[in-house]
């Protein structure tokens, strides 16, 4: 009896110094675990404030500029060019000479046409009187009717022949070429090249655009144009047409934009480069987020978004998407926070320092 009580009493002791030592594991890992999470920085990450916006900011391209009217003159005429007027980079009105060939004998010819209409006129008349008082017949009047239409025609052609043995501007502004072999006492012949006219009191410049900007574009848009040789300051500007088709070479659509030169004269020249900001279409006002910011496994999309301090996953349903924009249609509301940097080091409930840096619907 003695030995069974001591035996119990042994048992009771051993079973509660067991209890004793589990419990004091039990402490021992709580009090690790709660270090290891204190010894456990938080992340320093940045987000953005989730804002309806467009899924396009701005359509960015660069090109050259060219005066929005431009001419290039040609020749109509032969001969040996007596007097060329004109130089690289001089301003000329519309009306003026640029260079000419001797016009002696269009002189001439024109002065004979003239007598020769002044003489069919005459005559005309005379043929018409007789025909009224019944002396000329319907044939008489029907010749002397032709030949005076006749001889304004060939006068029409002298005067033409005459005008074109001197080559004009036919627009205001700068001689932004010369043809070649343009110099007192070359052969000029019809069809060549005399010079190049540029009116750079307003500018243009074209540019391609990709076939999915193209559907933010509007005739009217405003843009803003930035050209080096006229300073730091961004020029307002107007998209004035856009292509009906894409160009064959470049597989873009031709769009062209349009300013009033603001510059000091003779700052723009046609050929310097440029670069334009258009603003496109709003198109759907969505919640918008960077693409950057999703991160994908298999099917579905999922972002983190702050919670008081706290990295939390959300799964989001995505709409349409362009560059490092896209419309987000289900899993998020305006005003919540998405964190956009240091996605790699993040899990679900890590502890982050977030550093917001605008909205999404302005901010890429």
């Amino acid at each position: 009896m003695k030995i069974n009580l001591m035996i119990g009493i042994v048992i009771v002791i051993a079973l509660t110094a067991c209890s004793r030592g589990v419990e004091g594991t039990s402490s021992a890992t709580g009090d690790w675990a709660q270090e290891e999470r204190a010894a456990t920085p938080a992340v320093a990450v940045e987000g953005v404030e989730v804002s309806p916006g467009g899924i396009l900011q701005a359509i960015v391209a660069s090109g050259t500029v060219q005066g929005r009217t431009e001419a290039s003159v040609v020749s109509e005429t032969q001969g040996v060019l007596t007097f060329v007027s004109v130089s690289l980079g001089d301003y000329v009105e519309a009306g003026d000479a640029l260079a000419g060939v001797d016009d002696s004998i269009a002189a001439s010819v024109l002065e004979e046409a003239r007598a020769a209409l002044q003489s069919a006129e005459l005559d005309l008349d005379a043929t018409q009187r007789r025909f009224t008082a019944g002396s000329a017949s319907q044939s008489e009047l029907t010749r002397a009717t032709a030949a005076t239409s006749g001889a304004r025609a060939r006068l029409q052609q002298a005067d033409k022949a005459f005008r074109d043995r001197t080559v004009r501007a036919p627009i205001s502004g700068y001689i932004a070429d010369l043809g070649a072999g343009i110099g007192v006492g070359n052969y000029l012949q019809p069809g060549t090249p005399v010079a190049r006219i540029v009116d750079l009191r307003s500018i243009k410049m074209e540019v391609g655009v990709g076939e999915r900007e193209l559907g933010y574009l509007n005739v009217g848009a405003p843009a803003l144009v930035s050209v080096p040789v006229c300073g730091d300051s961004a020029i307002p500007a107007t998209v004035t047409s856009i292509a009906a088709g894409a160009d064959a070479r470049t597989g873009s659509f031709p769009v062209v934009v349009e300013w009033d030169n603001v510059c000091a004269e003779g700052t723009i020249r046609s050929g310097v480069s440029a670069s334009v900001t258009i603003a496109p279409s709003s198109g759907e006002n969505l919640l918008v987020v960077p693409g950057s910011a999703v991160r994908t496994v298999r099917d579905s999309h999922y972002v983190f978004v702050n919670d008081n301090g706290v990295a939390r996953r959300v799964d989001v349903e995505l709409g349409e998407r362009l560059g490092n924009r896209v419309y987000v249609m289900n899993g998020l509301s305006e005003g919540d926070v998405v964190i956009t940097s240091a996605l790699s080091s993040l899990t679900d409930g890590a502890e982050v320092t977030i550093t917001v840096v605008g909205r999404s619907g302005d901010v890429l």
